[in-house]
């Protein structure tokens, strides 16, 4: 087995597409098909199968990722280790940066970043704040941090950088995608849900929803208003629970009492090791995307440009 390997499952199961993950590693769709095949020659299993839907991994694939993901991140922490182990150069840089974040980046994606960054140049000082979509565009634009990073539904996101209702996108702002992922409806694996394969846009009218707090960010709740596929006020025919504590979100859908909606890639990092948990995507392209944005007009040192790297740079896949 080769970690390429597990990569290549890893992807497939967030774009169901062999074209897709063979685009994003640069590869043929022959070659990424033999290097599978021969992983499931290894194992003696069929790790993943082609439906009307796309490719999708079968259980004997959502097992092997489930142990083999464990080995993958020992083997990029590897990498990390010796690629540090001399970085002279590296540690010479100094400064201070300031990051605005959404709370549900934090845990799972800024603070690998926290960590890169303390480990290659301990001589950069991070400010973290935690702020929403709307208060991270303020802040940079008044100069308060320097590289503010947040995801947005691929539906809202013209919306957004046009600007909002009440005043025009500020035009001293610009932002890069650094990832793309597919959105899945994280549910309790039980007797109710396991005959679920994929969920519509009416989710929110069969399920209980915990999901995250924007109440006081009014330009994106306003945008959300403007797209028929994300209503608000959401249909009031259960519950609804908004909280930006991912824990209480974990324990909602741990007792059964509420589904949420997050990336593919948040589902990795922050529950797929709760065995009590399962993904099921959407029966509609609900990608999700990331980005980092920064104020043109506030030069960047050394070290938001060190740090910007790491962002742009993160090993998503």
């Amino acid at each position: 087995m080769q970690m390429e390997q597990v990569m290549y499952l890893k992807d497939i199961e967030k774009t169901n597409s062999i074209t897709q993950t063979a685009e994003r590693f640069y590869i043929t769709q022959q070659a990424l098909s033999y290097s599978l095949k021969k992983l499931e020659k290894e194992f003696d299993a069929e790790l993943f199968k082609r439906t009307s839907h796309g490719v999708i991994l079968t259980d004997a694939g959502k097992d092997f990722l489930y142990y083999a993901e464990n080995l993958l991140e020992e083997y990029q922490q590897l990498r990390l280790h010796f690629a540090n182990r001399n970085p002279v150069q590296q540690k010479e840089i100094s400064g201070i940066v300031r990051v605005g974040c959404l709370s549900r980046l934090l845990d799972c994606f800024l603070i690998d970043i926290i960590e890169k960054a303390y480990l290659q140049c301990p001589n950069i000082k991070m400010i973290v704040l935690e702020e929403t979509r709307t208060s991270i565009i303020k802040k940079l634009v008044e100069k308060e941090i320097d590289l503010g990073i947040f995801i947005i539904s691929d539906n809202l996101v013209d919306y957004f950088f046009q600007g909002s209702i009440e005043q025009p996108y500020p035009d001293t702002i610009d932002w890069l995608r650094i990832y793309r992922d597919v959105q899945v409806i994280c549910m309790k694996k039980d007797e109710r849900t396991s005959a679920e394969k994929f969920l519509g846009k009416n989710i929110w009218t069969e399920f209980p929803f915990c999901g995250f707090n924007n109440s006081d960010d009014p330009d994106f709740r306003n945008l959300r208003a403007s797209v028929e596929s994300f209503p608000d006020p959401f249909p009031i025919q259960h519950s609804q629970f908004f909280s930006n504590n991912i824990s209480f979100h974990k324990n909602l859908i741990k007792r059964g009492l509420a589904v949420n909606v997050i990336s593919s890639f948040e589902f990795s990092k922050n529950y797929r090791k709760h065995t009590y948990l399962t993904p099921i995507p959407f029966d509609f392209d609900a990608a999700v995307s990331y980005y980092v944005c920064w104020n043109k007009k506030q030069p960047f040192t050394e070290a938001i440009q060190k740090i910007y790297d790491m962002i742009v740079q993160y090993p998503f896949s």
